[in-house]
Formats: structure tokens, sequence, C-alpha cells
């Protein structure tokens, strides 16, 4: 090696060792280990400023976020911390408010210029401030070390999306798995199922949505099965009344059991999809890089079948055999709406319009089903899911889980998520929660 070469590589990882992200929380000091006697010593107060932010500056304190941090591990870094955001939730859902829980995903975290921060807290107060959702609403922002370089380190920036690829990944499913993120959750579906008028909606962007998956997919199986059964108390026991992954970064191998299980099953209830998940074609991250880094990190990995290569290597948005609509900027009006899309997205006609508010860059969309082929041309060609009975091989007519593929009109990348097209449809799921919780999807027969 000469010279100039070892100097380079002396360059590169001095900035590399400049631009790690911090290891603990940004909002809150991490509690402390257990003393000899065992206790672990609370925090009396927390910084009210670090701990939430509002949308409003008066004492009325309308539309807040409350953050909620883990570590690598999936702990919380504060128990008073999670605690704030559940008791606050708690008063929340007494007065039938909504809450809105949010994880974000890769390169994003906690720090007070996170762009994802404000996104989310657009969100809540646009929810909050409607007239159709006059009681409360509140968010809860989960947090995780969702970078380990910092991309905006001079010399690394967008380099650091090939370097923490696998890092972040592994990372992303170890918080999901390890518990801190279910007590969470499942906190909140407590309460929520104790004060029936509330509402939990979840959402999880990016490697969000897999530690949002990887906690809650197995309580999505026994909803799933449960909703198979037609219990009338089923929806009143599930995780959320949305789970809604967005652009998720994890393979479809990991949804493949939940799928193959909700493909089991007739659904007699009149039900809501139990999850619902939308990915653009436009998104490299989890169409391309992801390919490229699973497809890397698996080389020698050997299979039972030879379609499961694909299964392991390519993300659940992208997985075309197991896409259940098409969502598209189009020219449409709203005379088959009535009036929200969520109720109709197993219903008659299979085309559903979602109209536009009329503002500026917020374009009517058309959500269908999948049943023919070139239904779906635009994002999967000539590929289609059939309906109809389960016992000859098809998907159910109202099958509980919506893989929605979606193109450049409505998301150009990865972190396009925050656009006023794609916000306004999921203020449209949002707002169907809300007006008609029971509302359900009517067999295609």
């Amino acid at each position: 090696m000469s010279t100039v070469q070892r100097l380079a590589m002396l360059v590169l990882m001095a900035t590399l060792s400049t631009a790690c992200m911090p290891q603990g929380p940004y909002r809150v000091t991490p509690d402390p280990a257990p003393g000899p006697d065992g206790r672990i010593t609370p925090h009396k107060t927390l910084d009210a400023q670090k701990t939430m932010q509002c949308a409003d500056s008066d004492e009325k304190n309308q539309n807040c976020i409350y953050f909620v941090e883990f570590d690598e591990f999936g702990n919380s870094f504060s128990r008073r911390q999670l605690d704030s955001g559940v008791n606050t939730a708690r008063d929340v859902a007494r007065s039938g408010g909504n809450i809105i829980v949010y994880i974000h995903g890769w390169h994003h975290s906690s720090r007070v210029d996170d762009s994802d921060i404000d996104n989310f807290q657009n969100l809540v107060t646009r929810f909050g401030n409607t007239k159709n959702t006059p009681n409360k609403t509140m968010g809860i922002y989960v947090a995780w070390r969702g970078d380990s370089i910092d991309k905006q380190t001079p010399l690394v920036g967008w380099s650091s999306y090939l370097l923490t690829f696998w890092d972040r990944k592994a990372t992303a499913h170890n918080v999901g798995n390890g518990g801190g993120v279910s007590e969470l959750l499942r906190k909140l579906s407590n309460i929520r199922e104790m004060n029936p008028d509330s509402r939990l909606i979840v959402i999880g962007h990016s490697f969000g949505g897999a530690i949002l998956y990887s906690s809650i997919s197995q309580t999505l199986g026994d909803q799933i099965r449960r909703d198979a059964y037609g219990s009338e108390s089923s929806k009143a026991t599930s995780v959320a009344d949305l789970t809604l992954l967005v652009n998720p970064a994890f393979e479809a191998m990991r949804m493949k059991p939940l799928f193959d299980l909700a493909r089991s099953y007739e659904y007699y209830s009149p039900l809501r999809p139990s999850l619902v998940v939308v990915t653009t074609t436009a998104d490299w991250a989890t169409k391309d890089a992801f390919s490229w880094g699973r497809n890397l990190g698996t080389l020698f990995q050997a299979y039972p079948e030879k379609y499961y290569r694909a299964l392991n290597t390519t993300a659940i948005g992208h997985y075309e055999p197991y896409i259940t609509h098409q969502l598209v900027a189009a020219t449409c009006t709203s005379s088959t709406l009535d009036p929200l899309p969520l109720e109709a997205i197993n219903k008659s006609p299979k085309d559903l319009c979602i109209p536009g508010t009329g503002a500026d860059g917020v374009s009517p969309l058309l959500l269908t089903r999948c049943e023919k082929a070139y239904d779906c041309e635009r994002v999967i060609g000539d590929k289609y899911l059939a309906r109809g009975p389960i016992d000859e091989g098809f998907i159910p007519y109202r099958f509980p889980i919506s893989n929605i593929r979606t193109d450049a009109s409505v998301m150009t990348g990865h972190d396009d998520i925050w656009n006023d097209t794609m916000s306004n449809f999921i203020y449209q799921l949002m707002l169907v929660i809300v007006e008609r919780p029971m509302a359900m999807p009517v067999p295609i027969e």
C-alpha cells in the first residue's frame, strides 16, 4: 500500500469515526443501572420541552406528540418517559380522543432537527383540527437509532446508505423483537379496549415498518384468526384500529406466514383490513438497494423451493405475487366513494376514487384491486391475485391484508411519504377509523 493510499485510508477512518451517531437518547437521561440493593432510582421529573412537542405555543398544549426512545436492543431508555406517553394516552382515550403512533425509519432519530418530527407533528395537528375529529388528538413518536453513521457528515453523505444497510436492518428487527415497543403498543391497545370511543392508529415507515411488524406480527395473526371466526368483539381486541406500513424495509419472507394464515380462512364477519401496506415503485431504497443488500447478504443461503429466494431478497411492497391493490393518481370522481376508501377496499366495483382536496398538489387517487390481468398494469403488469373460494386456491374475498403498490404519481421515493397527495391518503384512511369505526366492506361474490 502506497503512502497516498495509507493517508486516504486514515482520512476515511477518521471521517467515519467522527460521523458515528450517538448511542444514547436525545430527549431524556437514560435510567441508571440497578444499585447494590437492586433498586433503580427513578427520574423525579422530565424536561417537558424535550419529552413532548405541541403544535400550539399557548397554554392549551393542543395536538402534542410525546417521544419514547429505545436502545439498540429494544429497551426503553427511560421508564418515566414511556409512562409519560402512556399516561397521557390514557387521559386522551378517556375523553374519546385519538392516539397516533409513528415509528420512524432509516436515517432518522428524535434529534431536534429531524424532519420526520415536524412532518409527524403536521399530521397530528391536521387530524386534531379537523371538524371530523372534535376530540383531542395526540401523537407518540417512537424513536430509535435509525442511523449509525451521520449522512450529514462531509465526505460521507449518501454513502451512508451503503455502509449502514445491514447494520440498521438487523438493529430494526432487534428493536422490534426486544419487547419494549411491544410493551408500549400493548399498553396503548389495552387503553383503547377500555375506552371504546377512542381510536388507536399505528404507522411505521422504512425500517420503522420492520420494527412495527416484528413487534406485532403474532398479535396480527391472532387477530386474523379471531376475525375469521366472526367474533363480534374481535375488532375491540385488535392491536390497533389501523396498522399502516409505508415503504416498509423488510423481506416478503417475514410476511409469508401471516399471508398464508390469512389465505386459510373465509371471513364471514364484515371487517376492515387488519394490515395496510403502501409502497411506491419509485422507492429505490426498498426496490433496488434492499434487493442488492439482501442478495449479497444471503449469497450462500439454501432454499427448499426456488421461489423462496425472491421471497427472502425482495421487500414486501415489491414482491409482486403478494400485491393486492394499485394506487395511482388519476382523473376520477368520487361517485363510488361512500365517502372514504377503507370501507370499500373490498367492495364492488373494484375501482375506488379517493378525491383530492382541491389544493395544489393534492391529486385524486384511484385504488384498484388486482383481480384480473392488467387490472394493476402500472405497478405489476399482467399479474394479479384472483379472489374466490379458498378451497380452490384463491385468496378470500375479504382478505385482511391490503398490500398496496403505488408509483411516482403518489410517492417519488423512499422518504416522500409526507407529500400532500400521500399525506391526504393517510389522512383519509385515518378519518374512516374515527367516523365509522365498525363500518365494514361487503363480499364481492
